[in-house]
């Protein structure tokens, strides 16, 4: 059964601006964010609980490092698995 959001057309609010269409995925990160991914995925593949940021130089926890904390910590944490709001 197709869901109600199928069926209708998206309604323009003159408060917001349109969005951009979304990317093709893989197309859209800047080397910046391409570090990023690299270096977390690299923590992750050594089971290290963190990386040292390679823009800024600060320590960011893994997602499975915060994962296993049991709860969001309220920081906006870069790699948190939690919804937000949890």
């Amino acid at each position: 059964m197709a869901r109600l959001s199928e069926h209708r057309a998206p309604v323009a609010h003159p408060e917001r601006p349109e969005p951009e269409p979304e990317p093709e995925p893989g197309t859209y990160l800047d080397p910046a964010q391409v570090a990023i991914r690299d270096a977390h995925e690299a923590a992750i593949r050594r089971g290290q609980p963190s990386y040292l940021d390679p823009v800024t130089g600060y320590v960011v926890l893994t997602a499975p490092t915060l994962l296993a904390r049991g709860d969001c910590c309220g920081n906006c944490c870069r790699h948190c698995p939690w919804p937000e709001g949890a």
